[in-house]
């Protein structure tokens, strides 16, 4: 085998591994959308799921206690973000841009869920 030859093979094998590459950072990424997708989709099961529970429409024993946590980490929530406010000497939530159609809680721009029934909001 002569030194073209070997030249030749190197550069295939070069561009084999480059391919390779290219389709396992395809592959990547379309994992890392899946993950975002599927967090999202988790993400509305819980705050619809939250919601309906709000609404007295959603009872399971095993979800009641899960419920009853977010709900209070939600006032815990509140809470901290009103005594930011007032350290800042602001109003609590004078950053809101207006109220949420289903339980009246201030919300602030950008918000894609209520932060205190999970109301989706448009956005």
């Amino acid at each position: 085998m002569d030194l073209w030859d070997e030249l030749k093979r190197g550069a295939q094998s070069i561009v084999d591994e480059g391919s390779k590459f290219g389709k396992m950072a395809k592959l990547r990424s379309q994992v890392r959308g899946l993950e975002a997708e599927l967090g999202d989709k988790i993400y509305d099961l819980g705050t619809r799921s939250l919601e309906l529970h709000r609404r007295n429409e959603l009872h399971h024993f095993e979800l009641d206690e899960l419920f009853a946590e977010i709900q209070a980490m939600q006032r815990e929530l509140r809470e901290r973000e009103a005594e930011i406010e007032a350290m800042a000497g602001r109003e609590p939530n004078a950053a809101a841009s207006g109220a949420c159609p289903d339980c009246g809680q201030k919300v602030v721009e950008g918000d894609r869920f209520c932060r205190g029934c999970g109301y989706r909001l448009k956005g």
